[in-house]
């Protein structure tokens, strides 16, 4: 660095200054040098920790869309196969026990499967609704916006 400076002084004489500076680095291996690496390390923390969470967020994701998927398909095989069937059971237990051919306990126990298959369909219905909550919550969505 150079400097030339000048000062009007009305009661003694003029000055004149001159400033020359070279910069010397003392410590620039033993100071600079561990700082720029612990710069690097927290800059690699900080990028390996954004991926950590990303494939733990892609994670949940994939696992809570499996869930809904599941819920959904076992529902829908509840709805359309099942539980017609068991139906038909009873009735047909039904009109066995009416003619005498069946007794009363053997169509309480049908009409039983059948209510715990519809509320397995309506429990399979709020794990589905659960699961696309969690994902919302994931991805961000606000309660009651857009999609």
């Amino acid at each position: 660095n150079v400097t030339v400076g000048y000062s009007h002084r009305p009661e003694f004489d003029d000055l004149f200054s001159v400033m020359i500076g070279v910069p010397i680095p003392i410590s620039k291996g033993s100071v600079q040098d561990p700082l720029r690496r612990a710069s690097e390390a927290a800059e690699a923390a900080a990028t390996a920790e954004e991926l950590a969470l990303y494939n733990e967020t892609y994670a949940r994701l994939a696992e809570e869309r499996a869930d809904a998927v599941r819920a959904s398909d076992v529902s829908e095989l509840l709805r359309t196969d099942v539980l017609p069937q068991a139906r038909a059971a009873v009735q047909s237990g039904l009109a066995a026990y009416r003619v005498g051919s069946l007794d009363f306990m053997a169509v309480l126990q049908s009409r039983m499967a059948v209510n715990e298959f519809e509320i397995e369909r309506l429990l399979l219905a709020a794990e589905y609704q659960r699961a696309l909550a969690a994902i919302d919550a994931l991805i961000g969505v606000i309660p009651g916006g857009e999609r």
